[in-house]
């Protein structure tokens, strides 16, 4: 389901073979997803191309995602 930070994040790539790195534009948006981590891990594996990635790194941009 959609979350609210989902217009403030954007999945960005895989690192190595289980870290799933994300762009926030914001560091709150970052704790929420830190916060919701095993959610959206579970949720990005689940969904059509997704991979099973064990770790969420959050970074956070300076520029819009």
């Amino acid at each position: 389901r959609p979350h609210a930070a989902g217009g403030a994040s954007r999945p960005v790539r895989v690192e190595g073979e289980s870290t799933l790195v994300v762009e926030v534009t914001a560091p709150i948006v970052g704790q929420e997803l830190r916060i919701r981590g095993d959610e959206l891990l579970e949720a990005f594996g689940a969904a059509p191309g997704g991979i099973r990635a064990e770790r969420l790194r959050v970074v956070v941009t300076r520029g819009g995602v």
